[in-house]
């Protein structure tokens, strides 16, 4: 209660932060590092009512854990917040805010978390294909991951050792993700947000700084 009290007495110096922050965080986006976009695509020979099926059932954290091991992204600063970004003044903010949210949280979940983020599986209008689509910071991490993405879904489908295991791979035509990429715009709502959060975290800081600096100085005038 008595921290809400200070904040309360201090709420436009919180408040000031919070804006402040939320434009420098949109500020930066004049800087930031273009993400690309890579797709592959699976298509059925036959079956395809079956095959669209097995795909929509897959467990998609499954398939995030198995590429996430299979490519090794938790060696990547994308992927993994304790690796520093050697790169623009947006990312380098980002990665500071994304810490406020998840330094409680293990370097697996956070992966998994940016992964089911980053990429979308999604059925082609008027057919039975899948489009496996990545946004990543790097074109040929993005290409790289829909690839493997790509290749572990066949897998599971088509291993014996899997459950899912109902077709085999002369089923199953595959177009392995184009080299060429589309940048993506950064995310404005979500970089205002993570600024007005972390101008949040440092309004209420400061508001405690100066109450505890008020009173010690209150104390001293009285002795």
């Amino acid at each position: 209660m008595a921290i809400l009290k200070i904040i309360w007495r201090r709420r436009n110096l919180v408040l000031g932060n919070i804006l402040l922050w939320a434009l420098f965080a949109g500020a930066t986006t004049a800087f930031h590092e273009p993400c690309y976009t890579a797709s592959a695509y699976i298509f059925p020979y036959s079956q395809g009512a079956e095959f669209s099926a097995a795909i929509s059932n897959l467990d998609r954290g499954t398939i995030a854990k198995a590429v996430i091991d299979r490519l090794g992204l938790l060696n990547t600063p994308e992927y993994n917040l304790s690796i520093i970004y050697n790169a623009s003044i947006t990312a380098k903010f980002l990665q500071n805010a994304e810490n406020l949210g998840y330094k409680l949280q293990n370097t697996g979940g956070y992966a998994q978390e940016k992964f089911e983020e980053n990429i979308s599986i999604e059925a082609v209008g008027g057919s039975f294909a899948f489009k496996i689509s990545t946004i990543s910071i790097d074109p040929s991490r993005a290409a790289n991951i829909s690839n493997a993405t790509k290749d572990t879904i066949i897998e599971f489908l088509t291993s014996p050792s899997t459950e899912q295991a109902t077709f085999t791979k002369r089923d199953i035509w595959v177009e392995n993700a184009q080299t060429t990429y589309i940048p993506s715009p950064p995310a404005f709502s979500k970089i205002f947000l993570r600024g007005a959060i972390f101008g949040l975290f440092i309004g209420i800081f400061t508001s405690i700084l100066r109450d505890k600096m008020a009173s010690i100085k209150n104390l001293s005038r009285r002795q």
